[in-house]
């Protein structure tokens, strides 16, 4: 089984590249604690899903970037020359324009169609040499113009690939009044969700507090960001015993709650880690029971815990619903289904590490904020003759509105 990952932007091509970076890094850290075939298969199972092997032992990802507005971009992708990993060509769907590339409108009415055949021969290009496909990996900001041109295109590749589920991944910017970077979101999440299998949603906001940590004074970059998000989302993605990829879409039981978010830990930065001493299992599910009695006050609809690293004869004295004291769960759910425990004994990047995937109410918040932000905009007519100029009029705005205020609505009254 193969998954192809769909990015675009600036933004979604740095966290791909930030993402396939750290499976690359994890599949070759090899773990004493696991015998050698134990390493060799894990690191198999990953490289098979997630790249294609080259005659010449080179791996490239299989997937297919996009963007419009960094001419740039290029340097980015260049950071891998040196690894025994990079993007192959094919990969490489580039149409840069100047001016108009932060319009979500004039990018799906106008860019979407012209930049389509070409996205989609690609995609087919890389789909024929995998013998099955069951899910595209798609990743963006859905604040930035080239949103836009992602709409479109997943819309008609979800028209030509019914079968196949889509598995969103979204960074959120940090919170702004800035009305067209709320409208851009706003446009792309009504779009998106209707079309989607899952949304894990990353906050820009959220991620600086786990780099920090506490400590406000400490700079943090993008990269950074990137590094911290994509080490949580893989600690999901990357294989697990007695589990096959995505075993993680049980949590959406119902295709009206379907967003997740990640909390996890240990989170060091990169140029850290090497100073720190590893924690015992004890300290980190505290810790991380510390952080979702911080962040969860609301309707539980689901959590996988992924334990990786060796948790034998420990782990059955932890007991996460005792500690947690901030969820409830929803009515409609099983026992079962509200904590459901996977274990890899491989250590993650050379190290313990527990990931907390959940899907409650809570995760909602950030698009609440956005939507507030959007319609008080809209209420003073703000850059909204910039979205007419591309058939975007008073009523799409309305219903895009309507449409986000529902899945809101939805999640907030799960009971």
């Amino acid at each position: 089984m193969s998954v192809l990952t769909i990015c675009f932007g600036t933004c979604g091509i740095r966290f791909t590249h930030s993402l396939y970076s750290t499976i690359f890094s994890d599949n070759n850290a090899s773990d004493p604690i696991v015998t050698q075939h134990v390493n060799q298969e894990y690191k198999h199972t990953s490289e098979s899903c997630f790249f294609e092997l080259r005659s010449n032992g080179y791996l490239e990802p299989r997937s297919i970037l996009i963007d419009i507005g960094d001419p740039n971009i290029g340097d980015i992708l260049k950071k891998s020359k040196n690894c025994n990993w990079g993007f192959g060509q094919n990969s490489l769907g580039f149409n840069f324009i100047e001016g108009s590339t932060n319009n979500w409108s004039y990018c799906y009415y106008v860019k979407g169609p012209e930049m389509f055949e070409d996205v989609s021969s690609r995609l087919r290009f890389e789909m024929n040499k995998i013998d099955k496909i069951e899910y595209f990996l798609i990743i963006l900001s859905p604040s930035g113009g080239c949103a836009g041109s992602a709409c479109f295109i997943l819309e008609k590749l979800k028209q030509d690939f019914p079968k196949i589920s889509f598995i969103v991944v979204l960074i959120m910017p940090y919170q702004s009044k800035d009305a067209i970077q709320n409208y851009n979101t706003s446009f792309t999440i009504s779009k998106l969700y209707s079309i989607s299998d899952s949304i894990f949603l990353f906050e820009n906001s959220v991620l600086q507090e786990v780099c920090q940590a506490g400590r406000s004074e400490v700079k943090v970059s993008f990269d950074d960001l990137n590094q911290i998000g994509c080490k949580q989302l893989i600690s999901i993605f990357q294989p697990i015993e007695h589990q096959t990829f995505p075993y993680f879409l049980s949590v959406v039981h119902d295709q009206k709650y379907k967003i997740l978010s990640l909390i996890s830990s240990p989170n060091y930065r990169r140029e850290y880690s090497s100073y720190e001493s590893t924690p015992r299992w004890e300290a980190i599910v505290n810790q991380t029971i510390r952080l979702l009695n911080a962040s969860h006050c609301g309707v539980s609809f689901g959590n996988f815990i992924v334990y990786r690293g060796d948790t034998s004869n420990y782990v059955d004295k932890l007991n996460f619903s005792e500690k947690l004291n901030s969820l409830s769960f929803s009515k409609h759910i099983l026992e079962e289904h509200k904590f459901s425990q996977m274990f890899q004994q491989r250590h993650f990047m050379g190290s313990k590490y527990l990931s907390v995937l959940s899907n409650n109410s809570t995760n909602v918040s950030a698009l609440n904020s956005v939507i507030k932000l959007a319609k008080r905009a809209f209420s003073h007519k703000a850059f909204v003759h910039h979205y007419n100029q591309y058939n975007t009029n008073i009523n799409d705005f309305k219903n895009v509105f309507s449409n986000v205020n529902q899945i809101i609505k939805d999640y907030y009254e799960l009971d």
